[in-house]
């Protein structure tokens, strides 16, 4: 379960904690990256082009 630790979001996806990690996890509650980082941040330009090919795959 999640540490009820949503720090930001980005379009429909947030950055959420769990176990002492970060992943990132869409409006419904899927993850989409599992939480394996020490910290996130969305203005990293590497987080950025990987939600951009995210979102490029749901439209």
């Amino acid at each position: 379960n999640y540490d009820d630790d949503i720090t930001s979001f980005y379009s429909d996806l947030y950055v959420y904690k769990s176990n002492g990690k970060y992943g990132l996890m869409d409006y419904e509650g899927h993850i989409v990256i599992e939480p394996k980082f020490d910290k996130v941040t969305i203005d990293e330009p590497e987080l950025a082009e990987y939600i951009k090919t995210i979102e490029s795959y749901d439209k």
